[in-house]
This record gives structure tokens, C-alpha cells and sequence, in this order.
């Protein structure tokens, strides 16, 4: 039996996105109101890289598979995908670097499995999957560091502020200083742009030598 015959490949591709999509926004909701039941800071857990990025593909993910399901082409969301397809991954590789491990005491229960690992691996495989190379030029893909850079300001702003920073990285008291906080930044930043290179050019390559 045919299956192409039976289902829409796009239609079910919109369909898959829009249920992460809502899993995902569901789950940091569910993480928003424990914040606020143990009367923590939902100003510091919404200064977390790893919620932001979870809420974009969250918002990302039903939009456009609502816009799917009306038709639209991927090329009108091609640059913003690749950023928050880059946000992502950054937060789940730097999770599973740094956090997931015996020594940090960090378990990887269903919660950090989702937001750390099932959206960054599907992002990235979407991202693969449905690709126009015509519509994304890696000159202006490098706007997608803008987003890290401005975090890394507000973080740096607000930290002194609240007496509190989201990562020890970010901390200059824990890092011994301003400078070797630029110094690691300006080395994450230049990271990401290789990130972004990856991003932009590997799919390409996939797809001649399919």
C-alpha cells in the first residue's frame, strides 16, 4: 500500500510541528508556574538562554505549522528558523558539555530530556530536511550572533542588579573579572559563527550528494 496516496506529507510534517510546538510551550508554562508556586524569580528563570530558546521554538513551531497547513512556503521563514535552529543546539550541546553529568548532580529527567535533547535533535533534522539553499546567504545568516551578543549584554546589566547571573561564565566575581568574561564571550561568539557556517553550508552538501 501506497501511503503517499493516503497521507500529505507536508500536512503531516505541519501537524508534527504544531504538537511539539504545543509540548514544548506546555512544559515551560508548567515550568513558569512551579517558579512562581515556590515564590522564586521568574525574572532570573526567563534570563535563562535555555527558556528563551524553548519559547522561541515553541512560538516558532505553531506558527509555522499553522502556516503550513494554509499553504505558505518555507522560503518566508528560512532566517528565522536558522536562528532559533542555532539557539537550540547551542542550548543543548552546552547542556550535555557542562550540565549533564554525575558531578554536577544534574539528571536528565523527561523535562530536560525534551527541552535539552528532543528539540534541538528535531530542529536540527527539520532544519536538514526542509532546506532552500536559494533563499539563505551566509553574509546576512550572520545576524543570527546578534541574539547572543544582546544576551550576553542584558545578562551582564542585570546581574549586578539582582545579585545573580544565569551562568558562572557570565558571574565576573566567579570568573575573576570583566575581561576574562569578554575574553570567553567574544570565544563562544566566534564559535557560534562557525555554528552559523554549518548551519548554512552542510545542508548544501548533503543535498548534492544525495
Amino acid at each position: 500500500m501506497d501511503l503517499n496516496r493516503y497521507i500529505d506529507k507536508r500536512r503531516f510534517g505541519a501537524y508534527i510541528r504544531i504538537f511539539l510546538g504545543l509540548l514544548t510551550f506546555l512544559v515551560m508554562l508548567s515550568v513558569v508556574a512551579d517558579t512562581i508556586i515556590l515564590h522564586n524569580s521568574v525574572g532570573n528563570l526567563l534570563s535563562y538562554f535555555t527558556v528563551d530558546s524553548n519559547l522561541m521554538v515553541a512560538v516558532f513551531l505553531i506558527v509555522w505549522g499553522a502556516y503550513q497547513l494554509r499553504g505558505e512556503d518555507v522560503k518566508r521563514v528560512m532566517y528565522v528558523r536558522g536562528a532559533i535552529t542555532l539557539y537550540i543546539f547551542i542550548t543543548g550541546t552546552l547542556y550535555w558539555m557542562y550540565l549533564a553529568r554525575p558531578e554536577v548532580n544534574v539528571v536528565p529527567n523527561e523535562l530536560n530530556l525534551l527541552i535539552h535533547f528532543v528539540t534541538p535533535i528535531f530542529m536540527l533534522i527539520d532544519w536538514f530536511i526542509v532546506y532552500d539553499d536559494r533563499s539563505i546567504k551566509f553574509a546576512k545568516a550572520l545576524l543570527w550572533v546578534t541574539f547572543p551578543i544582546l544576551y550576553t549584554i542584558y545578562s551582564l546589566i542585570r546581574g549586578p542588579m539582582v545579585d545573580w547571573y544565569p551562568y558562572k561564565f557570565l558571574d565576573p566575581e566567579l570568573a575573576g573579572g570583566y575581561l576574562p568574561v569578554l575574553t570567553t564571550s567574544a570565544k563562544y561568539f566566534l564559535i557560534i559563527i562557525v555554528l552559523i557556517a554549518g548551519l548554512v553550508y552542510l545542508p548544501r552538501l548533503v543535498k548534492r550528494k544525495a
